[in-house]
């Protein structure tokens, strides 16, 4: 489920990365009218075509951030408990890290779309004012207005922030149970020091 995610987003981030690459190289050059048509229009499809993979691999999108999710916090709840030998803090760390890795790699692959959708807007502004035309403006304002990215079922933006955002989250649920994990060894002590 990861890796289709991630060969999908992949593969839309490169025909973005084409586009800016034709971009880059007529960058600041006087461009004839039908050439900023063809490349709007090429933007165009691309959006339509990133809105419909949106739309079909939304639900997947979603169910692998909560799967990765789930078990990361499944680690977490697991650390708590002694670990008996070397090779199970091994086993942990490695699982964990592996886990946390498959979540960084798809939201990263999966950003890369917007981030590429996006980075046109910085060749359209150097468009030299002697060559600007209404086909400049409308991509222009289309790039501005639209956001080009995969979302899960539309509850969440795939975007570079929300790798903070679920961060910030695990060490939320961290810090509770960090916390939960002390209140029960108080209880526990506290039954023990009545019971002698």
């Amino acid at each position: 489920m990861d890796l289709f995610v991630i060969v999908l987003s992949i593969a839309m981030s490169e025909r973005y990365k084409q586009l800016n690459m034709l971009l880059k190289s007529v960058e600041g050059r006087a461009m004839p009218i039908s050439f900023w048509k063809k490349v709007r229009e090429t933007y165009n499809e691309l959006s339509r075509l990133t809105k419909t993979l949106d739309d079909l691999i939304s639900p997947i999108v979603l169910l692998s951030f909560a799967n990765n999710l789930y078990f990361i916090c499944l680690q977490l709840l697991n650390s708590l408990k002694p670990m008996n030998s070397i090779w199970h803090a091994i086993y942990f760390v490695y699982s964990f890290s592996y886990l946390v890795l498959r979540m960084t790699a798809v939201s990263l692959y999966a950003a890369a779309i917007y981030e590429q959708s996006k980075a046109t807007k910085s060749v359209l502004f150097s468009v030299p004012s002697d060559n600007y035309c209404i086909e400049v403006s409308r991509m222009i304002l289309q790039i501005a207005s639209d956001e080009l990215l995969l979302t899960g079922c539309r509850f969440f933006s795939v975007t570079r922030t929300l790798i903070l955002t679920v961060a910030g989250t695990i060490v939320t649920y961290e810090i509770v149970l960090v916390q939960f994990n002390a209140v029960n060894a108080d209880i526990k002590r506290n039954r023990t020091l009545v019971c002698m």
